[in-house]
């Protein structure tokens, strides 16, 4: 079977799986179709799957469903090995929300219908990849380096701040925890 006839699969496992999957391969006029048919599946899964390959894509039409999405909670909506649906809504939009805030239904929506028609989603995935890349550097300060650019060039990109703040957070954390000695210089940076 191709993911097109997967996507209309009778086992709501099998559709989501592949409509996961669309956002991992070049999109085509068909598998565009059947991602936003998907947006009408009875499967609350299947709908976040659809609507996250969807946004993930460069369609902005997948971010309202993943809005209210956070309507049902389940693991993939709360702090859950920061592989949540709310950080990727984060990068997608360009802005993030503090606390339980994050995983507020109400904050989201109110923000989307203020800023929705705002975003540049084709420019905030460009800035995912790279600060996913800045996550990948083997070499800490290479991490740095890429991060504190998107600081200079995106400012007011609240994404970038928060991911910044994890990023500094985890190598500190890595640094002290694998050196044999901790001095003063180490704990300043």
């Amino acid at each position: 079977k191709t993911l097109l006839e997967w996507i209309g699969d009778p086992d709501p496992i099998v559709r989501r799986d592949a409509a996961m999957s669309f956002g991992l391969v070049d999109p085509t006029t068909e598998s565009m179709k059947a991602l936003s048919h998907s947006l009408q599946d009875s499967d609350i899964y299947v709908l976040r799957a659809s609507a996250l390959s969807l946004a993930t894509l460069g369609r902005k039409e997948g971010i309202p469903q993943l809005i209210e999405s956070l309507k049902f909670p389940s693991i993939d909506t709360i702090e859950y090995y920061d592989q949540e649906l709310v950080k990727e809504l984060a990068f997608f939009c360009g802005t993030d929300f503090s606390g339980d805030m994050r995983y507020d239904y109400t904050t989201w929506k109110r923000w989307w219908d203020t800023n929705g028609d705002k975003i540049d989603l084709n420019q905030n995935l460009i800035i995912k990849k790279r600060i996913e890349g800045a996550f990948a550097k083997e070499d800490g300060h290479q991490g740095l380096v890429i991060l504190d650019n998107l600081l200079t060039e995106y400012p007011e990109n609240k994404v970038i701040k928060s991911r910044y703040k994890k990023y500094c957070q985890e190598w500190i954390t890595y640094k002290l925890l694998t050196r044999k000695h901790i001095n003063r210089d180490t704990l300043k940076k």
